[in-house]
């Protein structure tokens, strides 16, 4: 069989979105590595990192006299009641970027549709994300079809993941691989290199793969048949046969690896407003020893810091781990996702033990989301199957456990605001109950770390989308390719973004926007370092950042940089993140530089005792 040539491409959009941009992309690295064990010639190219992206921008021409305007604006517009006029010389700062930016992306995406075209690659997937990202991905589709006409392209990611058929409406994306990828492109990349070598176009492959997926002989594929689109059924591998991530992205990235502990959430039910069910395949569990051969297996390619995948580790999951690892002599630094756990409050001194064992080796992040901290929300709106003193002493469990064994773990927490409102209840009072339970935490010497609000949003497989009448939604007919191709524009005020339309409860988006900015607001005056998740508390206790007014600059500094376009202080936090990443893998025994340190040792021995 003719061996297949694949170009895998991460999409983005010009310039740096967020600090966490250019962490270590395991879904590229196992979808690699899967096309890789197949024998098939794999480039990947991933501009998501902070060598690629300091370079585009400032080769962009005028961006340095732009970046320095940004940059000479912006203490006055971060502070508290910026000034009118301040603020509408931001925004056509903002405005003028976006232009440059948008010009400079045009060329760059002519030149890499060049570049497969003088390669003749069969495939060509793009791992799509939300708004600009998804625009850019659809542009550098159209201009593949001009110049490289025989290339698939295929389009796959997380965007894939939760649009599914509508990520293929209005765009020349081929076809699209949802949920999970190793085996659908692999597939369609040899049927596509076989049929090329016996002279077969384009469109007579795509039109033999359209009849095997009518037949559902390629799993989790969406493609193109007679003007509809289709899909095929979902078909999940088990986690415990994952091929070892293989990273091979070059420099800039930050050493930070995204492992698999488990996808999905333990709570099978789902919370309302939550699509993992349709996007992953619901709860999907991983062996322990599986997750720990990953561990060591990045740690041995100088990763020391980890950011766990799963939606929500249990406690018990965490603590089986953490026993793992200590047993093992396993030195790393990780963050996680979790959830309220079950009876928190009969179960508290168990919970603060595994929460102690799980700091001792190594968590130093945890993100939980409350959602609301109302029990009428929780039980009618969100269906989030946990009470509010589940959350509340899951929280104060980790906080005491992190207390007595003497390392601090962050504590970030999300709010959805405003939410659907039950009958008869108001959004003040919702707010009320979450500043409260903010407050009787910190009474308790419990302060949470950061603070996430982000207004309630209807996706595609959730029950929030599904019954959007039932919980006070009000969507438009083009809500959903709308919103796939939507720039929530981090630089501006969110009451001047354009409208989606989307009404809540009587409430149009920008006053849904605007609501949450004013929670968001009281966080900070309150001094909550606010919209910071675990892996950037991660980043910022690695960088030397401590205590809550470490969070706090580097939350501003980060944000100022991205802004303002100078990404200075993000190459240099990238620098020290991958020493200190590096230093803690260093630290293990099997890492290979201390294997080979001990095997010279043993020769030295053997030779001076003969």
């Amino acid at each position: 069989m003719k061996q297949a040539k694949i170009y895998l491409w991460n999409s983005m959009m010009g310039q740096v979105y967020s600090a966490s941009d250019s962490f270590l992309d395991n879904g590229l690295a196992y979808l690699q590595a899967a096309c890789e064990a197949k024998g098939m010639d794999v480039e990947l190219d991933d501009p998501a990192n902070m060598d690629f992206m300091t370079g585009f921008v400032q080769s962009i021409p005028g961006v340095r006299s732009l970046s320095a305007k940004l940059s000479l604006l912006a203490p006055r517009v971060f502070r508290s009641n910026p000034d009118a006029g301040d603020m509408r010389s931001w925004y056509a700062l903002q405005e003028e970027a976006s232009q440059i930016i948008a010009g400079k992306m045009e060329g760059y995406l002519l030149d890499l549709a060049l570049k497969i075209q003088k390669g003749r690659y069969h495939i060509l997937g793009i791992k799509t994300w939300l708004g600009k990202r998804h625009i850019y991905s659809e542009r550098l589709a159209a201009l593949v079809q001009e110049h490289a006409p025989e290339t698939i392209i295929i389009s796959g990611g997380p965007q894939m993941n939760q649009f599914q058929e509508d990520c293929l409406t209005d765009n020349q994306f081929d076809l699209g691989v949802y949920s999970e990828g190793e085996k659908a492109l692999v597939r369609v990349a040899e049927i596509a290199a076989d049929k090329r070598a016996q002279g077969w176009k384009k469109g007579q492959i795509l039109s033999f793969i359209a009849s095997m997926a009518d037949r559902d002989l390629i799993p989790n594929l969406v493609y193109r048949k007679d003007g509809a689109i289709l899909k095929t059924s979902a078909k999940f591998a088990s986690l415990d046969d994952l091929p070892l991530p293989l990273y091979s992205c070059g420099e800039g990235k930050v050493n930070v690896g995204v492992v698999v502990d488990d996808l999905g959430c333990y709570y099978k039910k789902g919370c309302a407003f939550c699509a993992h069910k349709t996007s992953l395949g619901g709860y999907r569990p991983r062996k322990i020893i599986r997750t720990m051969a990953e561990i060591e297996h990045l740690i041995t390619q100088d990763i020391g810091l980890f950011r766990f995948s799963s939606s929500a580790t249990p406690a018990n999951k965490g603590y089986k781990i953490a026993l793992k690892a200590l047993s093992r002599g396993v030195n790393m630094e990780f963050s996680m996702f979790t959830r309220g756990e079950h009876s928190a409050i009969k179960r508290y001194p168990e919970l603060v033990h595994k929460y102690q064992v799980m700091a001792k080796a190594g968590l130093r992040a945890v993100f939980l989301g409350v959602e609301a901290a109302n029990q009428r929300v929780l039980d009618e709106i969100v269906e989030k199957g946990n009470t509010v003193d589940d959350l509340f002493y899951t929280v104060a469990a980790i906080k005491e456990a992190s207390m007595l064994e003497k390392t601090h773990v962050d504590v970030g927490l999300s709010f959805i605001h405003p939410v659907p409102l039950p009958k008869g209840l108001g959004a003040e009072e919702i707010m009320h109950d979450n500043l409260e339970f903010l407050q009787k935490l910190e009474e308790r010497n419990c302060r949470v770390d950061s603070v996430l609000v982000t207004p309630a949003g209807p996706l595609p497989g959730a029950r929030w989308f599904e019954e959007q009448v039932r919980y006070g939604f009000d969507l438009p007919e083009d809500f959903l390719p709308t919103y796939m191709r939507y720039n929530f524009e981090l630089g501006k005020d969110p009451k001047t973004w354009p409208d989606i339309g989307i009404n809540l409860n009587g409430r149009s988006f920008k006053e849904m926007l605007e609501e949450a900015g004013r929670f968001s607001q009281i966080l900070a005056d309150k001094g909550y370092a606010v919209n910071l998740t675990d892996e950037h508390c991660l980043c910022a206790r690695a960088c030397g950042f401590e205590g809550h007014e470490g969070l706090l600059e580097f939350k501003q500094k980060s944000d100022q940089a991205i802004l303002c376009l100078d990404y200075a202080f993000l190459n240099k936090m990238a620098g020290i993140i991958n020493k200190h990443s590096r230093l803690i893998a260093r630290k293990n025994a099997f890492h290979p530089l201390n294997m080979r340190s001990a095997g010279l040792e043993a020769q030295k021995r053997k030779a001076v005792h003969g």
